[in-house]
């Protein structure tokens, strides 16, 4: 499904996401797709250590360092947080995945470290002053609610989102504004009543949608 309608030089017609749901009136959360490393974060109230699909992929690390302070300074002592690693140009705009990978994978110069960032898109645990707050069965927008003070620090950030409170304004605010990214990949949207999430994915110049978890 496409992000919008398209009429075919056939006769037919493909009906796009945005017409798709325009009426439906459920509150949503639509955020961007970050294309990295899907990682998680485990804080226990002294470190943090980053885990991905490779295992243990870093603890003692800028951003480790900075997820740790930022955390403290918020009274967690204890948190696991999904996200994705990445890396950046110069001007602070995404590289292409295949330049990410190798960047993750080896990141052995100072330059290279300084690329690298770590955006979070979502919240399965959270401890403040030993009191649990946030689990996984907690609802989205709950979850991301909480997420989003967390996480301040030159390389690291909680993913750009929008409400939606019924229509899909927030769908196409959140798209226009991936659009100024040159590696935009596209977006994740989220009814708060349904478990999985629809990405809405950029492909060349089509925009798909697929279901996930």
């Amino acid at each position: 499904m496409s992000l919008h309608s398209k009429d075919h030089i056939d006769g037919s017609r493909t009906v796009g996401f945005l017409e798709e749901y325009a009426d439906d009136p459920r509150p949503y959360t639509v955020s961007h797709k970050i294309d990295g490393d899907s990682s998680m974060v485990m804080f226990d109230g002294k470190e943090t250590i980053i885990w991905n699909h490779r295992g243990r992929w870093r603890k003692d690390f800028h951003i480790t360092d900075e997820i740790t302070a930022s955390l403290k300074k918020a009274g967690v002592t204890k948190a696991m947080i999904n996200g994705e690693i990445y890396a950046v140009d110069s001007d602070g705009l995404t590289l292409p995945l295949d330049e990410v990978q190798s960047i993750i994978v080896s990141p052995k110069t100072i330059e290279r470290q300084n690329q690298i960032r770590f955006t979070a898109f979502d919240l399965t645990l959270l401890e403040i002053l030993g009191d649990e707050v946030i689990d996984s069965e907690s609802p989205y927008a709950d979850r991301m609610k909480a997420l989003k003070p967390l996480l301040k620090g030159k390389s690291i950030a909680v993913v750009n989102s929008w409400r939606g409170k019924g229509g899909m304004n927030a769908v196409q605010k959140a798209w226009d504004a991936g659009m100024k990214e040159p590696n935009f990949e596209g977006l994740v949207f989220r009814f708060d009543d349904e478990p999985k999430s629809i990405k809405i994915k950029m492909k060349g110049t089509a925009d798909l949608a697929v279901i996930g978890f």
